[in-house]
């Protein structure tokens, strides 16, 4: 017999699990229980699951991107970020070649299957759209962990940049998403938009941008590190140049989202990504304690969160390292959009592959199928 399944989304975790949320499901009821959290009553099943469904590419290990060409990926490929643009996904993404990391362009028509564009505009880029070799001071060593948006006509990039093991963040405009003029801001330190110093969350360095312009304003979630341990924290600004960094009082440190619960991230909170829907903030970010895990939080206002602690894994985590198999050591860099009715999300190992995966929920956090 069917069995109407009514699926509650309170992202408890089973990443190994092919079920996408909203899925009938034709089976024994004792097939399903030692999977899921099932509840069952007559003719229904109510089962709790988890928010994201990894979707296993084609590449080596379930990636959707691997490792090179071009050759500025050739030996390291991480920390996606993607909008979509019309018809095309576009995402943005770190490659490493020779201890150097550049920034790089890559489409898609399906979120899938990609293909990574070999710039071939400046020689020293060696395939990427943005490196050291685009300037400033700031990045001169290093350039990655990108944030683009579509701002009418004009694609913006900020980014992180390194330079002698300092990052800072910095800004770039395009027309067309690829080729880039870096800003050099002659009010910041080498020419970066943001950098350490106060709060003392960010005492040391800033990296991992993410920024959404919010009526006119642009609002940017960043990492802050201080001494070893990175914290999450909050800028805004109204030219997209200019930041003023928000000191969290409820924090002795000023961060918005500090370690500690739930335990997977109880050593470092980092790259967070952030969307608004509605009158809601999501944030999805990476924790890391034994390796990486991504988790999950909401906000009214950006500032105040409450982190979501996922009772279906131990540590608390929204999606757990190990399926696919590239994931098996860590899984953390999420970026997430809201594609129609369904969230989607890319994420990566913290070295050599992009993967990803679909969210499903509606406002009300449920979902029905019959």
């Amino acid at each position: 017999m069917k069995k109407t399944i009514y699926i509650l989304i309170i992202f408890i975790l089973s990443c190994s699990s092919n079920l996408l949320a909203g899925e009938i499901i034709d089976t024994q009821f004792s097939e399903i229980s030692d999977i899921y959290n099932v509840e069952y009553t007559g003719e229904v099943v109510k089962l709790t699951i988890s928010g994201i469904r990894p979707v296993a590419g084609s590449l080596t290990g379930g990636r959707v991107i691997n490792i090179g060409p071009p050759l500025f990926s050739s030996q390291a490929i991480n920390q996606p970020t993607v909008l979509r643009d019309g018809s095309v996904y576009k995402m943005w993404l770190s490659g490493g070649y020779s201890g150097v990391a550049r920034i790089g362009y890559a489409f898609s028509y399906d979120g899938l299957n990609w293909t990574i564009y070999s710039n071939t505009s400046l020689a020293g880029l060696r395939g990427a759209v943005i490196g050291p070799e685009n300037g400033p001071l700031f990045c001169a060593d290093d350039e990655n962990d990108s944030t683009v948006i579509k701002d009418g006509l004009i694609y913006k990039m900020w980014f992180g940049g390194q330079q002698t093991g300092t990052f800072r963040i910095g800004y770039a405009t395009s027309s067309d998403g690829i080729n880039w003029t870096v800003y050099s801001n002659a009010s910041g330190t080498k020419g970066s938009v943001l950098e350490g110093g106060s709060p003392g969350f960010a005492s040391s360095q800033v990296q991992d941008p993410m920024v959404i312009k919010d009526g006119s304003i642009y609002k940017m979630w960043f990492t802050g590190i201080a001494g070893s341990i990175s914290r999450i924290g909050y800028a805004t600004s109204s030219d997209g140049i200019n930041w003023t960094i928000y000191s969290n009082t409820s924090n002795t440190n000023g961060s918005i989202i500090d370690v500690g619960k739930p335990s997977f991230a109880s050593n470092n909170v980092y790259d967070p990504c952030v969307i608004k829907d509605g009158t809601s903030y999501k944030m999805w970010f990476t924790g890391s304690k034994d390796g990486e895990r991504i988790g999950y939080a909401t906000s009214s206002d950006g500032i105040n969160w409450s982190i979501h602690s996922n009772s279906g894994n131990p540590n608390g985590s929204f999606l757990d390292r190990g399926y696919p198999s590239f994931l098996s050591a860590n899984v953390g860099a999420p970026t997430v959009i809201r594609d129609g009715a369904q969230y989607k999300i890319w994420y990566d190992n913290n070295s050599d592959g992009i993967g990803y995966g679909m969210i499903t929920f509606d406002q009300s956090g449920y979902y029905t199928s019959s």
